[in-house]
């Protein structure tokens, strides 16, 4: 009869759906079971590992105090880069290559007032070394950058150049430093000094087009400190 015959096709059909359905379901558990029971042996090899090392007295793992930040003012004196430093020691066709996005982006003449333009930046913490890592990036010709302070622990949350090695180093030192290693075209002049509103702080400033003010001061007295 028509009506068996539509029956048994309807309930072989739904046979296979739950078979597929139930294979499924048994693939699907078996993964989950080997990747538990992976994630748990590599756990414990780990915990296997840091004992051995622990019982051995592995020094390996333990965090290297760098010299600067015991002798912080050792970190002041300049430091020495095989890298170049200006437009002389580094080919035009390397310097057309690393910053063609920008020449894309901006143009030949654009790109032309950015690579001949001069940026002091006062304060290179949080946001002064990002804002300097940016301009290297972007060609600018001179910068100079101003912060009278050391890279500390807290620092490395925010700064955008600053490793644990450079902990107790200058905070222009070292973005000095990983600037020459991105773009060495640029002129870096770090001065390990704080900014104040008087005829030193002008001479900081001179020669500059733009300055990057990150710093918030507090006066008192006829004097200011910075805060980064």
């Amino acid at each position: 009869m028509p009506f068996l015959k539509d029956l048994n096709q309807s309930s072989h059909t739904t046979h296979l759906v739950l078979t597929a359905a139930a294979t499924a379901l048994a693939t699907c558990s078996f993964f989950s079971i080997y990747q538990s029971f992976t994630r748990k042996k590599r756990r414990a090899f780990l915990a296997d590992e840091i004992n051995r090392s622990l019982a051995a007295g592995t020094t390996s793992t333990r965090i290297q105090p760098s010299p600067s930040s015991l002798i912080p003012q050792l970190a002041s004196a300049a430091l020495p880069s095989p890298l170049p430093t200006s437009d002389t020691d580094y080919a035009e066709e390397l310097v057309r290559e690393q910053l063609a996005r920008n020449y894309a982006f901006l143009g030949e003449e654009g790109v032309a007032r950015v690579r001949e333009s001069s940026v002091v930046i006062v304060g290179c913490g949080g946001v002064g070394s990002w804002a300097a890592v940016m301009l290297a990036r972007s060609g600018i010709a001179r910068l100079r950058l101003v912060d009278f302070d050391y890279v500390t622990l807290s620092s490395l949350n925010r700064h955008a150049t600053a490793a644990l090695a450079d902990v107790g180093t200058p905070k222009v030192q070292c973005v000095a430093r990983a600037l020459r290693a991105i773009a060495p075209f640029v002129q870096v002049d770090p001065r390990v000094e704080l900014w104040r509103g008087d005829a030193d702080g002008a001479e900081l400033l001179r020669g500059a087009d733009w300055v990057v003010g990150t710093c918030f001061f507090v006066f008192g007295g006829g004097q200011g400190e910075g805060r980064n």
